[in-house]
Order: structure tokens, then C-alpha cells, then sequence
């Protein structure tokens, strides 16, 4: 089985599709099919992890980006 990078994203919902496309662009590939499996994974519904971190809101976003972790090994992704 070929390994699949899970990237959790949405949380600056470009930030995972800047990402994304960073990794694309520095993997050595001389052909599309050489290119690393990817699944973006972008839930911008996380509760802001900044505001949580200085004690503004009390909602941590640690379940749902779990959530997101365990959903991603669920597709077969083996680094997140």
C-alpha cells in the first residue's frame, strides 16, 4: 500500500491548499503519477484555536481536530 499524507486543514482555509501546494512543488517528480497521495482534509468549523490558547472562548478545538486526525486514518492516511 502506498502511503497517503493526511493534512488537516480549514482552519485559514488557504492556509491547507498553500500548504498543499508547497508540497507539490518541492516533491521530486518527473511525471504526475510520481506525486505524493494527498487528502486535505479542511474543516473550517474548528473553534479558533488562537482565541482558545489566550482564554477569549472556552471551546477547545482539540475534539475536532482529533476528529479530523482519526478520520484521516480511517482513509488510510499513515502521516498527518
Amino acid at each position: 500500500m502506498t502511503d497517503i499524507l493526511g493534512v488537516i486543514g480549514g482552519m485559514g482555509p488557504m492556509a491547507g491548499v498553500y500548504f498543499c501546494e508547497l508540497v507539490t512543488g518541492m516533491t521530486a517528480a518527473s511525471s504526475d503519477s510520481e506525486h505524493l497521495n494527498m487528502i486535505l482534509y479542511s474543516l473550517p468549523k474548528v473553534p479558533d484555536r488562537t482565541a482558545f490558547l489566550l482564554g477569549r472562548v472556552k471551546e477547545s478545538p482539540a475534539e475536532a481536530i482529533i476528529g479530523i486526525g482519526n478520520s484521516l486514518v480511517g482513509q488510510g492516511c499513515r502521516v498527518i
